[in-house]
Formats: C-alpha cells, sequence, structure tokens
C-alpha cells in the first residue's frame, strides 16, 4: 500500500513537471464536477436506506385488540397513529418519574415527620398576611394543594382575628399530616393579635381534624411543639454540639447502655458521702420546686428521671407506692439508694418506708393517720408511766 502510493506521487509530480498545464486543467474539472457527484451519491444512498426502513415499518402488523388499545390515543391525536405511539411512550416515561417522585416524596415526608419547618420557609410557602382573611387562606391553601388531591375545609368564627379555628382535611394519610402540620403551624406563628393553641388532634382514616383556640403566646408554641414538634428541638440541640451528641452516643453503644447520667451536684453528693437525692433535675423538669410537686407529678418525674439517666432500669407505680427494679450488687450502695429515695419523698411532703430484696426497693406510704395514733399512745404510756413513778 505504501509502495503504491509512493508510485502514485511521483507519478504526479512527473506529470506536473512535464505538462503543467494539463494538470491544472484536470484539477479545475475534478473540482467543478467531483463535490457534486458525492453530494448526489449520498442523496441518493440516504433515499434508498429511507425507502427500505419505510417498507419495513409498513410490513409491522398491528392486531385488533392492538387497534382497539390505542384508538384513544388515535382519536386524541386526530387519527395520526405515529402521533398516538409517541404519546404512549412519553405516558410511560412519565410515569416513571412519576414513581420516582412519589418514593422519594413519600420518604420526604416521613422524615419531616415531628420536625417544624423554619419559619423563613413557612412564610415562602404561605403568605404571612393571610392570617388577616380566612377566607382568602381557605383558597389559596386548596390551590397550592390541588395536586396533592387533599380535600381542605376551615371552620373559624370570624374572618379576621378568628378565636376558634377547626382544620378539617382529607386524602392521603401521609400527606394531610404534612398539610395539618403546615396550616397549625401558620395559624400558631402568625394569630399575634388573638394567640391560637392547638386544643386537639383528631386521627382518622384518610382525615385529620384539628382545633385550635384562643390562648396566651406560649401555651400556643409549646402546643405547637407538643403535636406537630416533638423531635424539632432535639434535632436542633444535636445540630447546636453534634461532636458531644456524637461521642455519647458511641459511649452508650459502646457500653451496651449500661451508663449512668447524673447532675453534677449529685455527683458532689456521692463523693462528700451525703446521701443525694436528685431534686435539682426533677425540679428543672417541673419548673417549680420539688415541695410543690403533687405526689402523681412527682411518682412519674421520678421514673422519668431515674430511668433515663440509668440510675434505676426500671420504675413501677403501684397508686401511691413505687418499686424500684436494679442490678447494684453491693449491699451498702444499695442502703443508700434506699435512703436517697427516702429522702427525696420526705423533701416531697411525702413519708415512705422502704423494704429491699436482691434486685427491687419497695417505697410503701406510711398512713399518717396511724402514726399520729401511735404518737398519741406512746404520750398516754410516757404519762402514765411518769404518774405512776411521781405516786
Amino acid at each position: 500500500m505504501k509502495w503504491k502510493l509512493i508510485i502514485y506521487t511521483v507519478g504526479i509530480i512527473i506529470a506536473i513537471y512535464f505538462t503543467p498545464q494539463r494538470v491544472f486543467i484536470a484539477f479545475m474539472l475534478g473540482w467543478l464536477f467531483v463535490p457534486p457527484i458525492a453530494v448526489i451519491s449520498l442523496a441518493a444512498r440516504g433515499l434508498q436506506e429511507y425507502r427500505i426502513s419505510t417498507k419495513t415499518t409498513r410490513n409491522v402488523s398491528l392486531e385488533e385488540e392492538h387497534i382497539d388499545k390505542l384508538k384513544s390515543n388515535i382519536e386524541k391525536c386526530n387519527g395520526n397513529l405515529s402521533a398516538a405511539i409517541r404519546e404512549i411512550i412519553n405516558q410511560n416515561v412519565s410515569t416513571k418519574n412519576s414513581n420516582l417522585s412519589e418514593s422519594l416524596f413519600r420518604w420526604m415526608m416521613k422524615e419531616v415527620d415531628g420536625v417544624l419547618l423554619p419559619d423563613n420557609i413557612l412564610n415562602q410557602i404561605i403568605e404571612p398576611r393571610l392570617i388577616d382573611s380566612m377566607e382568602k387562606l381557605k383558597s389559596f391553601l386548596r390551590d397550592i394543594f390541588t395536586d396533592w388531591n387533599v380535600d381542605i375545609s376551615l371552620i373559624y368564627d370570624i374572618n379576621t382575628s378568628p378565636s376558634n379555628v377547626v382544620i378539617d382535611l382529607k386524602g392521603d394519610n401521609q400527606k394531610i399530616k404534612l398539610v395539618a402540620s403546615l396550616i397549625s403551624q401558620f395559624l400558631v406563628k402568625n394569630s399575634c393579635k388573638i394567640p391560637l393553641k392547638i386544643l386537639y388532634i383528631s386521627y382518622l382514616e384518610r382525615q385529620i381534624i384539628v382545633e385550635l383556640s384562643r390562648s396566651s403566646r406560649q401555651d400556643a408554641i409549646d402546643s405547637l411543639s407538643y403535636y406537630f414538634g416533638k423531635i424539632d428541638e432535639i434535632l436542633k440541640v444535636v445540630k447546636d454540639k453534634p461532636k458531644f451528641w456524637g461521642s455519647l452516643i458511641n459511649e452508650y453503644i459502646s457500653s451496651n447502655y449500661n451508663m449512668v447520667m447524673i447532675h453534677r451536684n449529685y455527683f458532689e453528693d456521692l463523693f462528700t458521702n451525703k446521701t443525694p437525692m436528685g431534686e435539682i433535675l426533677i425540679e428543672n423538669l417541673a419548673k417549680k420546686p420539688i415541695c410543690d410537686i403533687p405526689l402523681e407529678d412527682m411518682f412519674n418525674l421520678i421514673k422519668t428521671v431515674n430511668e433515663t439517666s440509668g440510675i434505676i432500669d426500671r420504675v413501677e407505680i403501684d397508686k401511691e407506692n413505687l418499686i424500684l427494679f436494679h442490678n447494684y450488687r453491693d449491699k451498702d450502695a444499695i442502703e443508700r439508694l434506699k435512703n436517697s429515695f427516702i429522702s427525696l419523698l420526705k423533701a416531697n411532703g411525702q413519708s415512705y418506708d422502704a423494704k429491699t430484696t436482691k434486685n427491687m426497693i419497695l417505697l410503701n406510704k406510711i398512713d399518717s393517720k396511724k402514726e399520729e395514733a401511735k404518737e398519741i399512745d406512746i404520750l398516754k404510756i410516757d404519762s402514765v408511766y411518769r404518774h405512776s413513778i411521781s405516786l
């Protein structure tokens, strides 16, 4: 191949050298005729392939049942079969994308359950000024959630600054729960003139009813967190100190949750051989002095604090008595733990006696009337004894 190329090149050079005029004329004629011939040849070849393709397509037969399935699409496309087939293909692609979007959307709704939207995002979704007109708010909400197939009903006493609002939503359970959270958050956050508190939420099959009524500003905010933002505060705290909470979680997991979390003052009392009560955590949660906490609330706080901290494995409430389950082995440690709970209840104004077994501490309330009767009897005996001595 290389030798042929060399011979052709040498031949052209010799021809140009001896007959330059003829070579130039041949070159010009080539430029005039060769490109058009090449274009025509390519066009003819393309036409031939098109005819073959068309012929093949025409030979594809459709059975009657296939035609029936395509009938609605063919009518929609004014009898154009090709257009009908293209539309079906596009619909299939759209359906696949829709399924993907729906699956992703449902996963996201589960992830944000119990989390409130940031105020700036909420304001972008629902204009805050709509709080001035319940009628306009209802119309707006129906428009933006129309694609979700959610039936939205707002019932209120007055159009402007209502003191009572009922949200009634019907539709897919996940969707209406998210919509209920958004609307409730909007009403609570923006009802400044007459703060609206969430009174209750009723969950039915494919229906949610939320009632809001006049209240104080703080109670309104607290109700929103209670019903729709139960893990919102937790996420904020974790995001503020991710390293700390990450390390703490790893420690609990690596120890199989055999950890005890106590207040610094409780820890200090242990080192000074005092009997620690752990009243500080209880007072912080109750937001009142320990002596002002009702006994029922006191028991619930004892259960929450001690089970969460790991001081006690399980706390059972039996009317006015407590049963504490633990895994401590040292008798002195169990005795100090028993005295700690007796002191804690005494600070609450309650008198309790305790019995211990291998893995339990039983706290029984002392009947004050019986104790008073015992004291009176002792005084009587003492008085008789003194009188006999004087005689």
